[in-house]
């Protein structure tokens, strides 16, 4: 047995033999040992009397050498290759062993007689590895050759036939293999020295017609895994896009590294379906309306906010008289500015949203979410409005008063009708002191301050029973002793910080007092013609606020606290 060093020497000769290597071409190769060259040179010796059709010697040659090779794909290519010319050996005999009993068939075929060297045709003789392949085929047929003699016409074909006839053999190959009907080892040999290549290390793999390397399907087959999952994950429905996002996962780093693509591919189809859905006509109408509010809001806002031109006070005798003069010429302005934003806020059109614009809204949060924590990149659509980020994602229709210019903005908007539905809530409740209730005239007076602001783009505030208090006293107070204005008497009363810490409310804020118009609308449109007043219903710090009335004194106190939020969160669970 050759030992096991010149064993790894020699695997090159052997590989090159049996994938078909001529006689010749061995010879040329250089030669490392004499151990080696001796191999070589036997090797070369049953190429070269297979290439003469004298297959009995070659294959003896070929059992004589795999003895001498250790255990492996070397010794198991020599006796397979020995196996094939024993099939092609089997099938010679049969067809010589055939012809005498049937003559006439085989003289319609061109063979008057066979013996082991060839054929006889008439009174011309041919080596049987010089016979045609069409002559071989009809012949096999004729003898009703045997399994083992029906592979030796497929090995033959593989060693003589033309290229064509070689790939028809193959495949005619792989049907024998699929059948049983030829060993495994027999035919991953003949396939690879019909390609002039190794048997790959885990042999073949016959596959739609095709002969492939086991490890070369394998790999396809986790490739095609790879792209099966891919688009399972690129086209699975919102309901089941996170398990085909997690079996894509589960294939490794190459798996992982085809998420973001298919994200990309399902955003980019979101994308397109949310871009044609907001180019409509009543969409566009929708958002040219907000961009005239937001200008009109804007013009409104800075003149208010202008406590230059917009004065606070504005009576004397803490304003001369000059000044006041100018007063009411700006409040004039600031009426004219607030009626155009009203106007624009009426914008009544509305555009409504398919059940798919909600499917791509969802698509697109859900797609930006599963980003962040894998650490991939997100980039908004170029095909995108920003503003479609803003788009209510519960809503049916879009209009000016559920149009949000970003995420932040929609936030704001559907905490403002959470706000409005705790109130409801807060009001419906009775409390056991009428200090902390709010009768209708105050609802409403509370409702009119956060439609006002609504309207200004300002959020809106929660009713807080602790205010309540505060204003509700501040109003007796003045109902009772007629005593208008922001300063009691009482040193522990007279501040409105004083009455709001007295009440239990430690948050600051703003008070507006008002004389003489008992109705909500009434009180409401007198602050907003004192500008410091006006100032306070639209402060964008306030949070919290309470309306009081008590005969015809109003107070209407303003907070910064949070203590709403911890209803909000109880309503949310």
């Amino acid at each position: 047995m050759i030992p096991n060093p010149l064993q790894s020497l020699c695997a090159w000769a052997l590989v090159l033999a049996l994938a078909g290597t001529d006689a010749l071409a061995l010879a040329t190769l250089p030669q490392p040992s004499a151990a080696l060259e001796d191999v070589a040179t036997r090797i070369a010796a049953a190429l070269a009397r297979e290439q003469r059709g004298e297959l009995k010697d070659a294959r003896e040659l070929w059992l004589a050498l795999a003895p001498e090779v250790a255990p492996g794909t070397e010794r198991d290519a020599i006796i397979a290759r020995a196996r094939s010319l024993a099939a092609r050996l089997a099938l010679r005999d049969e067809i010589q062993t055939a012809v005498p009993t049937d003559q006439r068939v085989f003289a319609e075929i061109g063979i008057d007689k066979a013996d082991a060297t060839g054929i006889v045709s008439g009174a011309k003789h041919t080596p049987w590895h010089e016979v045609s392949l069409d002559i071989l085929m009809r012949a096999a047929a004729a003898a009703r050759a045997s399994r083992d003699a029906q592979n030796g016409l497929v090995f033959e074909t593989l060693v003589r036939g033309t290229e064509a006839r070689k790939r028809d053999a193959l495949l005619d190959l792989g049907r024998r293999f699929e059948r049983g009907e030829i060993d495994a080892g027999d035919a991953f040999a003949a396939v690879a020295r019909a390609r002039s290549e190794p048997i790959p290390a885990r042999g073949y793999a016959f596959q739609n017609g095709v002969w492939i390397g086991l490890d070369v399907a394998a790999e396809k087959a986790r490739s095609a895994g790879l792209e099966e999952a891919a688009r399972a994950l690129e086209t699975a429905a919102s309901g089941k896009r996170e398990s085909a996002l997690q079996a894509l996962e589960k294939l490794g780093p190459e798996g992982a590294a085809r998420v973001l693509p298919a994200l990309e591919k399902r955003l980019n189809d979101a994308a397109l379906v949310l871009a044609q859905a907001v180019s409509q006509r009543p969409v566009i109408a929708v958002v040219e309306a907000r961009k005239t509010l937001d200008e009109c809001r804007k013009s409104a806002l800075d003149l208010i906010f202008d406590e230059e031109r917009y004065f606070y006070p504005y009576t004397p005798p803490e304003c001369p008289e000059e000044k006041v003069k100018l007063y009411a010429g700006v409040q004039q302005e600031v009426d004219g500015l607030v009626s155009k934003v009203r106007d624009a806020w009426k914008f009544s059109r509305r555009a409504n949203l398919s059940p798919n614009v909600k499917i791509a809204l969802d698509e697109l949060d859900w797609n930006r979410a599963v980003r962040t924590p894998r650490k991939l990149a997100f980039a908004w659509p170029e095909a995108l409005p920003t503003w479609v980020d803003g788009l209510d994602r519960n809503g049916d229709f879009l209009d000016l008063k559920n149009f949000a210019w970003d995420a932040k903005e929609r936030s704001i908007l559907r905490r403002n009708g959470e706000i409005d539905a705790l109130n409801t809530r807060a009001w419906q409740r009775k409390e056991s002191d009428a200090a902390r209730r709010a009768d209708g005239e105050e609802q409403k007076q509370v409702e009119v301050t956060n439609e006002y602001r609504r309207m200004f783009g300002r959020n809106v505030l929660a009713w807080n029973p602790k205010l309540q208090t505060a204003a509700q006293g501040h109003s007796d107070y003045m109902s009772l002793t007629g005593d208008f204005g922001h300063f009691e008497k009482d040193p522990a009363r007279r501040t409105p910080g004083d009455r709001l810490r007295l009440a239990g409310y430690s948050g600051g804020g703003g008070e507006n007092c008002s004389l003489g118009n008992t109705s909500a609308e009434g009180a409401h449109t007198g602050w907003t013609h004192s500008s410091g007043h006006h100032r306070n219903i639209l402060g964008h710090g306030h949070r919290e606020m309470a309306s009081a009335l008590a005969a015809i004194y109003w107070t209407q106190n303003f907070g910064s606290g949070r203590e709403f939020e911890a209803e909000l969160a109880r309503t949310g669970e």
